[in-house]
């Protein structure tokens, strides 16, 4: 419990969803700068590299990209901005999974530039949130980073979650139907926010619990609808609106609630596409917050 009666929330500068968004981004990141540096999922860097090095020539801008390695760790993240500073970037973009996009938050805070998240899939609320999971060399989870402010605007093409394994939609699912219980659990115990931690310890807004119920009822009413347009890859009301649930709801409650990171192991999150999907059991736990054996959220 705590002792202040002052509330407090956050979100992204920006928030922008729908297909073919990734068209666009050369104008949706006008406004911060002309000098780009991305990081992106190995899995889309051959494919995006050169579609966007030639979207951001035809706006007269500079695209600088490198793929994502191996795990999210304090010295990658380092390296990383030291390279988008070499390349006078004026901004990090960060497209693919919860670790691209968490690499990508580390190296625009290290250098204290605006960061542009694109996620390749809505299987985790990593694009919303203010902070970064990070793990050691060997994929250990080491600690987490909690920043000063969310992303300066996140972009979803959802064209490009249409496309992407199905897997990854019914998972995020899963996670943002937690999002309720653990609003309640919060709301039970008064527990305090992430929100200006630097400032005090705050308590959780009524916007934080409205949302987190908005959330589970989405996934409830769309899902079915969501998951076989995500199977015949195509863009409708219903999918957009629970990758809505699995990104932004379950992001926002985040800020106003204070609730622990999301795993991003690759034996949960299935970063790679022709990895095969773990045991039904071990998921269901991992979405149960129980977490399998390996997890280092088990148990918190």
């Amino acid at each position: 419990m705590i002792a202040s009666r002052t509330i407090s929330f956050g979100s992204p500068g920006r928030y922008i969803q729908g297909p073919g968004e990734i068209r666009r981004l050369a104008q949706h990141t006008a406004k911060y700068g002309d000098k780009v540096f991305a990081v992106i999922d190995p899995f889309f860097y051959d494919s995006l590299t050169p579609q966007l090095t030639a979207q951001y020539e035809e706006h007269h801008a500079q695209f600088t990209s490198i793929p994502f390695e191996h795990e999210v760790t304090e010295k990658r993240i380092a390296a990383i901005a030291r390279k988008a500073a070499e390349a006078g970037a004026q901004m990090i973009m960060g497209i693919g999974g919860g670790k691209t996009l968490d690499t990508a938050k580390g190296a625009a805070n290290t250098l204290k530039l605006p960061v542009v998240i694109v996620p390749t899939s809505a299987s985790t609320d990593a694009p919303t949130s203010a902070l970064s999971v990070i793990y050691k060399e060997n994929h250990e989870h080491s600690h987490s980073i909690n920043y000063i402010k969310s992303p300066d605007i996140v972009i979803i093409d959802s064209e490009i979650i249409a496309n992407a394994p199905v897997r990854f939609l019914v998972s995020g699912m899963g996670d943002a139907m937690a999002t309720l219980f653990e609003a309640k659990a919060n709301a039970a115990s008064n527990s305090p926010n992430y929100i200006c931690q630097e400032a005090g310890a705050f308590r959780r807004t009524k916007v934080a619990m409205t949302i987190a119920e908005l959330c589970y009822d989405t996934i409830l009413e769309y899902g079915v609808a969501a998951k076989i347009a995500n199977e015949q890859h195509v863009v409708t009301e219903a999918l957009e609106a629970v990758i809505e649930a699995n990104t932004l709801m379950s992001g926002l409650r985040e800020y106003g609630l204070r609730l622990r990171p999301r795993c991003r192991r690759r034996h949960h999150r299935n970063a790679k596409r022709n990895q095969d999907p773990p045991r039904r059991k071990s998921r269901l736990r991992h979405l149960m917050r129980a977490g399998c054996r390996k997890c280092p959220f088990r148990d918190r």
